[in-house]
C-alpha cells in the first residue's frame, strides 16, 4: 500500500480492519442471543457516536451466509459505507461465546470458526488515504504482521486492539490465551494499543487466569519503560506505540503516556451500570476512544469517553442500534 499524505479533513474517513463474526451468545443465565459480532460493535458505536460526521469503512472478508444480514444492519448505520467488504466463498467467521460456562468473572469460554484468511496487500489499497486505522484483531487471522506496516506506512492514526492475538485456537475451535514472539512487529506498527487485563498478562508472560490488576499493571510499566530505555529491547529500536490502555472491565482502564519518554499512568474508574451482556464492550471503547482522539482530546480525556462507550455497549444483549446506543451515552453524562 502506497503511503499518503494525511490530513483530517472536513469529513474523516476511518477504516476498520478486522472480522465481522456471527455471535451466538449463551449469557449466565443460559439465555442466547444470536447477533452480528467482533469489529460490527466498533463500527455501531463508531456511527451512533458520530452521527454521519465521519465515513465509517469496515475492512473484512465475508461469507455469502452473512453479507445481506451485514447489509441490512449496515443501512441502519449513519455514515458506514460497505465499499471494501471482500467476499469469500467459505462461510462467515462464526463465534460460540458461553459466560455460563465462564470459570472467572469477566471472562467467556470461546469457540471460533471459520477464520478468513488474512488481508491481502491488493485488499488493503482500500485503507489508503484514511485518516485514521482501526486493526481490531478478532479472529487472529483477519490481519498479518506485514499488513499491519503496511498499515502504518498509508496512515498517520493507527489504532491495535490486541483481542484474539492473545488468543490460540484449538483443532476443535475453543480459544484459550498464549504467548507470541512477534507482539513487537503489532504494536511497534501502532500508536495506541488496547488489551484487557488477561490479554495485557499474556503479553507480559503472567498467567492470565491469576494475575491481578495491580500485578498486570505493574508488568506493563516495567515492559514499557524498558523499551524506553534499551534501544536493544522487545522493540528493537522502534518507538513503538505512544499510548497503551489496559480495559479493566467494571474497574474502569488505566492508561500508559509515554509519548514523552517514561510512561505516565493514570486511572479512569467506569460508571455503574446494570450489565445486560459484556459482548463488545472492548470493541466500543475503542470507538469511544478513537472519536476523542479525532476531535483532538488528550489521551486521559479519550478514555474518559472510552469507557462510557464500553459501558453503554454492556447495556444491550447483542449490537445495540444507533439511537439506543445515543440514548446510553446521554444517560452517563
Amino acid at each position: 500500500m502506497t503511503a499518503r499524505p494525511n490530513r483530517l479533513r472536513d469529513h474523516v474517513r476511518i477504516v476498520i480492519v478486522g472480522s465481522i463474526v456471527a455471535d451466538t451468545i449463551e449469557a449466565a443465565d443460559g439465555s442466547v442471543t444470536e447477533s452480528l459480532g467482533g469489529i460490527a460493535h466498533t463500527v455501531s458505536a463508531l456511527a451512533a457516536t458520530a452521527g454521519g460526521a465521519y465515513t465509517i469503512v469496515p475492512l473484512c472478508r465475508v461469507g455469502e451466509d452473512c453479507r445481506a444480514r451485514i447489509e441490512s444492519w449496515a443501512a441502519t448505520l449513519p455514515g458506514v459505507s460497505l465499499e471494501a467488504l471482500i467476499p469469500m466463498q467459505q462461510a462467515n467467521p462464526r463465534v460460540q461465546l458461553s459466560y455460563a460456562a465462564a470459570d472467572r468473572a469477566g471472562e467467556r469460554v470461546e469457540c471460533l470458526s471459520h477464520a478468513p484468511s488474512p488481508l491481502t496487500e491488493t485488499d488493503l489499497e482500500a485503507a489508503a488515504g484514511a485518516d485514521l486505522v482501526v486493526v481490531n484483531c478478532i479472529t487472529g487471522t483477519d490481519c498479518s504482521a506485514p499488513a499491519m506496516r503496511s498499515l502504518r506506512a498509508g496512515c498517520d492514526r493507527v489504532y491495535l486492539d490486541v483481542h484474539s492475538l492473545a488468543l490460540g485456537t484449538a483443532a476443535d475451535g475453543t480459544r484459550r490465551y498464549r504467548g507470541r514472539d512477534d507482539w513487537w512487529s503489532w504494536f511497534g506498527c501502532a500508536d495506541v494499543v488496547q488489551c484487557n487485563l488477561a490479554e495485557a498478562a499474556t503479553i507480559c508472560g503472567l498467567d492470565p487466569a491469576a494475575a491481578g490488576e495491580a500485578e498486570a499493571t505493574a508488568a506493563v510499566e516495567k515492559l514499557l519503560q524498558r523499551t524506553s530505555a534499551d534501544n536493544d529491547g522487545p522493540l528493537g529500536g522502534c518507538s513503538g506505540p505512544g499510548v497503551w490502555l489496559l480495559t479493566l472491565a467494571a474497574a474502569g482502564a488505566t492508561v500508559f503516556d509515554r509519548r514523552r519518554g517514561e510512561a505516565a499512568v493514570t486511572h479512569t474508574p467506569a460508571p455503574r451500570i446494570d450489565v445486560v451482556d459484556p459482548t463488545g464492550a472492548g470493541d466500543a471503547f475503542g470507538a469511544g476512544y478513537v472519536c476523542a482522539w479525532l476531535r483532538g482530546a488528550e489521551p486521559e480525556e479519550a478514555t474518559r469517553a472510552a469507557v462510557h462507550s464500553g459501558a453503554v455497549a454492556c447495556g444491550s444483549a447483542g449490537v445495540p442500534s444507533p439511537a439506543a446506543f445515543q440514548k446510553g451515552l446521554l444517560s452517563l453524562i
